[in-house]
């Protein structure tokens, strides 16, 4: 979403949808921010299922909602690796990155990383999903915890292409695409 420059604003256990072992889909669009489309506006804050409190809320700083996406994003990550979502240090406090959640130590290679997702700062955390997820598989690549996630994940494509794709199912169609695909050797 953040490529075509839309954010969601409501990222949470009830919008993030699995299906493993590589699948995720995400739901409750109705708060999103989409550039040049009318909105919500400022009413879709009430349309909200999330009850993250946000840095932003408590703390003035130059709104983002891309920076918030990553605050929420992150909140939802650790809530997947371990099992709950990151603590808070006071009732009413967003919560905060703590390395404590990892009683066995297995994800440290991922502890600076929740760290900068879950900055009180929005200014110091990434700057969109992209960046995040960039770091993020920068950090698995460089843990030392066996054979590389990435390339793990990689085993379950089966296609390398489009065109081993419309090969294999005899797709016909007059798209000019499709027809010059079906010409290469």
């Amino acid at each position: 979403m953040h490529r075509i420059r839309a954010a969601h604003l409501d990222i949470g256990d009830h919008s993030v949808w699995l299906e493993l072992p590589s699948v995720v889909r995400i739901s409750h669009l109705v708060a999103a921010s989409y550039p040049e489309l009318v909105s919500l506006g400022s009413k879709r804050f009430e349309f909200l299922a999330n009850d993250t409190i946000l840095p932003e809320h408590i703390i003035e700083q130059i709104p983002d909602n891309f920076r918030k996406d990553v605050f929420l994003l992150g909140v939802a990550i650790h809530s997947l690796l371990f099992g709950f979502p990151p603590k808070t240090c006071q009732p009413g406090e967003p919560p905060s990155w703590s390395c404590d959640a990892d009683q066995t130590g297995k994800l440290s290679h991922l502890y600076s990383w929740f760290g900068k997702c879950l900055d009180v700062s929005s200014a110091d955390r990434f700057a969109d999903a992209q960046e995040m997820l960039d770091s993020f598989n920068e950090s698995l690549r460089a843990s030392d915890l066996g054979p590389n996630p990435i390339e793990r994940l990689q085993r379950f494509r089966r296609w390398k292409s489009v065109r081993e794709l419309y090969r294999e199912f005899n797709i016909q169609t007059n798209c000019p695409f499709c027809v010059y695909l079906r010409s290469k050797p």
